[in-house]
């Protein structure tokens, strides 16, 4: 944690969040270590904090999820979600020793100020809050879309949108990884962003659908 908040500034960080939300899929090896009250602390301590886990790769899904409709409410505007996965572990995990998984991490800014940050539209698990991957896909006011998803998921049959794979030492970080790293260059290309992940230990999927304009709403 203290690496990846070093390389956005930690104390000196331009963001101040009012919203920090931790996501994780695999076990904490110290469990007793209050991360999302952490974060905040370096972040100013002026957020409200909690994690998100239990889900698997699910759970960055709902943490979008749980941002999304805190700003819709209006109680907050400058959120943060830590995506997090660490490989160090007491027992042996086939997830983690057999696929070479390793530690990362990433930070995800959600500000609701100016107009043309990109909006979450939909997020959540496939059946549940968001629909199929084939139908949200085939939604025709999202304009140039982009799907980013993993190795685990299969495309639906006549899907025209291009795709970006994610890394395969990567759980549930590797599409948030890519798109923190590819966020730029992907809103000159693209209208819509739809972010897919299947998990692999429960054959769970979830969604999101962002608006890379800013404009949309729904």
């Amino acid at each position: 944690m203290d690496h990846l908040l070093d390389d956005v500034g930690g104390n000196d960080a331009p963001l101040r969040p009012d919203l920090v939300v931790v996501a994780y899929a695999i076990p904490d090896l110290h469990p007793f270590v209050t991360t999302a009250s952490y974060l905040n602390h370096r972040f100013g301590d002026t957020a409200k904090s909690f994690a998100v886990s239990e889900q698997g790769l699910l759970a960055p899904f709902t943490a979008l999820q749980i941002v999304s409709a805190y700003q819709r409410s209006g109680r907050s505007q400058r959120a943060v979600i830590a995506v997090l996965e660490q490989t160090t572990l007491p027992t042996y995990d086939p997830l983690v020793h057999d696929t070479g998984l390793i530690d990362t991490g990433v930070l995800l800014g959600l500000d609701t100020n100016g107009e043309s940050h990109p909006r979450v539209l939909r997020a959540g698990t496939e059946g549940q809050t968001v629909g199929g991957l084939a139908s949200v896909l085939d939604d025709s006011v999202h304009g140039d879309t982009l799907l980013v998803t993993s190795d685990r998921a299969d495309l639906p049959a006549g899907s025209r949108v291009d795709v970006h794979r994610t890394r395969p030492d990567t759980y549930c970080t590797g599409v948030w990884l890519e798109l923190s790293h590819e966020l730029p260059r992907w809103r000159r290309q693209y209208e819509t962003l739809v972010v897919h992940d299947v998990d692999p230990r429960s054959g769970s999927r979830a969604t999101a659908v962002i608006d890379l304009t800013g404009q949309r709403t729904s």
